[in-house]
C-alpha cells in the first residue's frame, strides 16, 4: 500500500514556525534566560546555512549571549540523533567558525550540552 508523500515525512516534523515538545522545553529554557538577563535575545529557526551544494543546515536555535553579544547557534534533539544530523552539526561548525555551536540532547528526562567544534 503507497501512502505517498505523507507516509515518508520525518517524525518530529512540524509546519514551518511550530516547534516539537524538545524544541518547545527548551525555548521556555531559553526564555527564562533571557528574563535573568543571561542572554540577551533568541529566536527559533532563524536561519538556513548553506553547507554545499543541496545541502543545508537549519539550527533551531539562534542565541545571542550575554555580555558579549556572541552568537550561538543550537541544536535541540530528544534521545535519537541521527548520522546525517551529527555530519551537517560538525560540517557547519567548521564551515563557519564565527558562530558557537550546541548540542542540547535530553535523555531520561536530563539535559546534556556538548560544544560541537
Amino acid at each position: 500500500m503507497n501512502r505517498g508523500f505523507e507516509a515518508m515525512k520525518a517524525r518530529g516534523r512540524r509546519p514551518a514556525g511550530e516547534l516539537n515538545k524538545t524544541e518547545a522545553e527548551h525555548a521556555n529554557d531559553l526564555e527564562m534566560r533571557l528574563r535573568v538577563g543571561e542572554i540577551l535575545h533568541w529566536e527559533a529557526h532563524p536561519i538556513r546555512l548553506i553547507l554545499g551544494k543541496d545541502c543545508t543546515y537549519e539550527p533551531d536555535f539562534l542565541v545571542l549571549t550575554a555580555p558579549d553579544c556572541m552568537i550561538e547557534l543550537h541544536e535541540v534533539k530528544g534521545g535519537l540523533f541521527f548520522d546525517d544530523a551529527k555530519v551537517k552539526i560538525r560540517v557547519a561548525a567548521a564551515k563557519f567558525p564565527y558562530f558557537t555551536f550546541k548540542l542540547y540532547q535530553k535523555k531520561g528526562g536530563a539535559w546534556t550540552e556538548t560544544a560541537v567544534s
